[in-house]
């Protein structure tokens, strides 16, 4: 939604035949990487990739060699900012036109709208009132593809998710598309409150929790 609906990138099938550069602010998250993954399959190059603490597995998504990079947010943004521009400035890219923030919000702002071009399009996976200047701004939601908006957020695109739906089968069986890297968690439902607290203290990056209900200690009579 974000990438062909919302973005106007091209798809798998009719990939990129130039540059087009594009800027992911938090691709260590599940939605970011799958953007990453998306983008390489449309041939979308240079990537800019802006993570923090799953750097290591962003590196493994791109392809450096025509131009993707990795940008640690940490280093604030003034830092953030200024290896973007000299990245693009090194490899004569253009500024990129296309900028999406997966869901990380307010922080995400400023190196969007500093780097996009002022006539280009910023998508964001989760309402924010944050302000994009003079850019474009869209919202994914996929209550859209199922119709389930009543229009706030465009019209119903529920082609394009039948569509897509398919080309993910065909991907994952011709080894184009992998899943997020997962960690099942101990204990069953018993590990979620750890879990959770995990969440909270900033430990899980790059990462899904998963829990087996067949490991919960006991009879298993949970009221979920």
């Amino acid at each position: 939604m974000a990438l062909y609906r919302n973005l106007k990138l091209p798809p798998p099938w009719t990939p990129a035949s130039k540059p087009i550069p594009f800027i992911v602010y938090g691709a260590s998250s599940a939605v970011g990487s799958f953007a990453l993954k998306l983008a390489r399959n449309s041939n979308i190059h240079p990537i800019i990739a802006v993570a923090g603490n799953g750097s290591e597995y962003v590196k493994t998504l791109l392809d450096h060699s025509n131009g993707d990079v990795v940008i640690d947010y940490r280093q604030g943004p003034d830092e953030t900012i200024r290896q973007i521009r000299e990245h693009l400035q090194a490899g004569g890219f253009s500024q990129p036109r296309h900028g999406l923030d997966p869901g990380i919000g307010i922080s995400s702002q400023r190196v969007l709208t500093e780097i996009v071009a002022p006539d280009g399009e910023i998508n964001l996976v989760l309402p924010s009132n944050f302000d994009v200047g003079t850019t474009t701004k869209t919202v994914t939601t996929v209550g859209v593809i199922h119709n389930q908006d009543n229009g706030a957020y465009g019209l119903e695109v529920s082609d394009l998710s039948l569509v897509m739906c398919r080309w993910f089968t065909k991907a994952l069986q011709q080894g184009k598309l992998e899943g997020h890297p997962f960690e099942v968690r101990p204990g069953g439902l018993e590990g979620v409150e750890q879990a959770l607290q995990d969440l909270k203290d900033g430990k899980a990056s790059a990462v899904k929790y998963v829990f087996r209900i067949a490991d919960t200690p006991g009879d298993g009579n949970y009221v979920s």
